[in-house]
């Protein structure tokens, strides 16, 4: 408002023919000064994470954090020991792999409605053969998703399938394999050949029906997308062994049914 003021009076000055040319170029000059003492306010590139540092995971986090995978908070942050809930992971999915095609009908869920904020994450998730809803119809989208889940639908998306008995391969590499629902353990032992399962701090210990941290989330990202270095491998199960090389997504993905809610 200022500039254009100043301008206003200027074109004022040059069209009045008392006003002598002195008076002008003052005007002119006033103009040009004013115009440079505006201050300019650059825009900060957020290209950091500032509670990252040091992490286990740090260098997945900030892989991901680059490609736009994952996301922070307004405050830099990138909260890493917080849960995920069903939709953060389909969207981090979405953007993670926008390659697979569809395979899937779209379904109707009845917790959801046309307003929510991440239907169409959760629609390709879907779509896409990654993710499925609870046998009651629901998908549940705040609920956090537990490890177990994350692997599932990863493997599910991939469609990737067990090279070995299932039951060998978990007994051999999970000291908790009790804890795995019985449904699960051809999903996990896939997820295992291929190298897709992370445990921190006790690589032994897969502790399936935990919350998925945003880290662990990110770990199992780096692996499913084959970013070599992000992760430590001392975590990887099964990282000192080749994996077997599979194709992915010629079929469609057949999806154990989750368990109720």
């Amino acid at each position: 408002m200022l500039i254009l003021s100043i301008y206003s009076k200027v074109l004022h000055d040059w069209g009045d023919r008392r006003t002598s040319g002195r008076r002008w170029l003052m005007g002119l000059l006033s103009l040009s000064m004013v115009t440079v003492t505006i201050p300019v306010t650059a825009q900060r590139s957020p290209t950091t994470l500032q509670d990252v540092n040091g992490h286990w995971a740090q260098l997945c986090i900030q892989h991901l954090y680059r490609r736009k995978v994952v996301t922070g908070y307004p405050d830099q942050t990138f909260r890493p020991n917080e849960p995920v809930t069903r939709t953060e992971f389909a969207a981090m999915l979405d953007r993670a792999f926008p390659e697979v095609p569809d395979r899937n009908t779209q379904r109707q869920y009845d917790d959801l409605d046309e307003t929510y904020w991440g239907l169409i994450p959760i629609y390709r998730a879907t779509q896409t053969g990654f993710m499925q809803g609870y046998p009651d119809g629901t998908f549940a989208p705040t609920k956090n998703i537990p490890r177990y889940e994350v692997l599932l639908a990863l493997v599910s998306g991939l469609n990737y399938s067990p090279q070995g008995d299932p039951q060998s391969i978990i007994r051999q590499y999970y000291e908790d394999a009790n804890l795995l629902p019985q449904f699960a353990y051809r999903a996990i032992a896939a997820a295992t050949e291929q190298q897709l399962v992370v445990n921190y701090p006790n690589v032994r210990q897969l502790q399936p029906k935990q919350w998925a941290s945003r880290a662990e989330v990110a770990s199992f990202l780096c692996r499913a997308l084959e970013t070599t270095g992000t992760v430590p491998t001392q975590y990887i199960v099964g990282g000192d062994r080749p994996k077997p090389i599979q194709k992915q997504f010629p079929q469609p993905a057949t999806i154990p049914n989750l368990e109720g809610r």
